[in-house]
């Protein structure tokens, strides 16, 4: 079987739906991603890239011209980690101003102060148990699709 660079969610787009980046190695997180925005009517196409590598190609590829709502990134990721390629999506003009959340299981201090010297991205640790991964998901979707920056109030960072 071929490697694909990225999946597209086969919802097709309707009037008011966003396009949402998700690059995320874990299949399991992929799925509760896409479940909470079904639970929650948060309208979204999403693309999914499960490694590095296949996010850098889908950047540089023509389908990309105009960046996603939102971008979703993994730090422990395959082939070129998370932060590698939040440095090369922040770098590109086109997409200043996309609210990115990196979402990791990574409790690390350091993680997290890299990702705020970056500047341009929220830090989101993925919370333990079902109910709380959804709705951290959901809220801070909601808060990215609606314009929020990631300093102002009521945008979710840990």
């Amino acid at each position: 079987m071929p490697y694909a660079a990225y999946v597209r969610d086969a919802t097709p787009m309707t009037p008011g739906s966003k396009r949402l980046l998700v690059i995320e190695d874990n299949d399991g997180d992929v799925f509760l991603i896409k479940r909470a925005l079904q639970e929650n009517d948060i309208p979204a196409e999403v693309i999914v890239c499960r490694d590095g590598e296949s996010a850098v190609r889908l950047l540089n590829s023509q389908e990309m011209e105009s960046p996603p709502d939102a971008i979703i990134i993994d730090l422990a990721l395959p082939r070129i980690e998370g932060l590698e390629i939040l440095r090369k999506i922040l770098h590109r003009p086109a997409y200043v101003g996309t609210p990115i959340m990196v979402f990791t299981s990574s409790p690390s201090p350091s993680d997290k102060h890299r990702v705020e010297l970056l500047a341009g991205a929220r830090y989101v640790q993925k919370p333990s148990g079902l109910k709380n991964f959804l709705r951290e998901v959901a809220e801070n979707v909601k808060s990215m699709l609606a314009g929020r920056n990631k300093d102002e109030p009521g945008s979710k960072r840990t």
